[in-house]
């Protein structure tokens, strides 16, 4: 048996923690950009000539490339920080199996093809990635709420700024924001992980972590130090399990 498997020897391995700061770096960066794409699509819709439930909403779907251009590159770069991670426990658990080099024999161009078809799709129209499933359903979440603000708001015949204030509280919020940047920046590092480890050759299982504290979640909890294939999931989850999941996985050799 290998070290790096459980205890101790788990916390010893590169990323153990989940590379917790570099994430939550991440987090914030991409919270704040995408809070930026909020306020260009808050603008076209104040600057319509005449705002109905359709014309706003017509607004915001024209504004939906913007959204997924800040998601797409979210996500590239939170599955690239899984990649560099997932490469250097990888590389890790060769040195302890004595392989050679840690490098031999390994084509790591894999692990990056693999999240690049996940985030973007394989290039055909009914082959869309992630980014396009993500983008819809932040657009589509809010739709019956956001209809009715402004349907409220033209029957009300109140100052525009009214209605700015309510879209921004309610839909465009800077809460909302982060959760996304939180939930999908977990998500996209778990598929980097994943990437490398599949390309490493070496790396047969994955653990589920959690933070073991009093924050973690009745969901989360239970499934910490369980194992799963590393093209499996666990009882039909990988991280993140629900919105704001900071959970994480570690490598299990073959």
């Amino acid at each position: 048996m290998l070290p790096f498997v459980t205890g101790k020897a788990t916390r010893d391995l590169p990323g153990h923690d989940g590379a917790d700061k570099q994430r939550a770096s991440l987090e914030r960066d991409h919270a704040a950009k995408i809070e930026q794409v909020f306020a260009v699509i808050l603008d076209k819709i104040a600057g319509l000539s005449n705002i109905t439930p359709d014309s706003a909403w017509a607004a915001y779907q024209d504004a939906a490339p913007a959204l997924k251009d800040a998601l797409t590159t979210m996500l590239a770069d939170g599955a690239a920080l899984g990649i560099a991670f997932g490469k250097l426990q990888a590389q890790a658990l060769m040195i302890t199996a004595s392989k050679p080099s840690p490098y031999q024999g390994v084509n790591w161009d894999l692990a990056n093809q693999h999240v690049i078809d996940w985030i973007n799709g394989g290039g055909t129209v009914d082959d869309l990635g992630y980014a396009d499933f993500v983008t819809t359903a932040i657009v589509r979440n809010h739709e019956a709420e956001f209809r009715a603000l402004v349907g409220q708001w033209t029957q009300a015949g109140t100052p525009l700024q009214e209605l700015v204030d309510q879209l921004q509280a309610t839909v465009f919020y800077t809460d909302r924001a982060t959760m996304i940047a939180e939930t999908e920046i977990t998500r996209s590092f778990f598929e980097g992980n994943r990437a490398a480890w599949q390309a490493s050759g070496v790396i047969g299982r994955m653990r589920w972590q959690t933070s073991n504290d009093d924050l973690v979640c009745p969901d989360c909890g239970p499934l910490n130090g369980q194992t799963a294939p590393i093209d499996g999931d666990f009882d039909g989850y990988t991280p993140p399990f629900h919105p704001r999941c900071r959970c994480w996985v570690t490598a299990v050799p073959s």
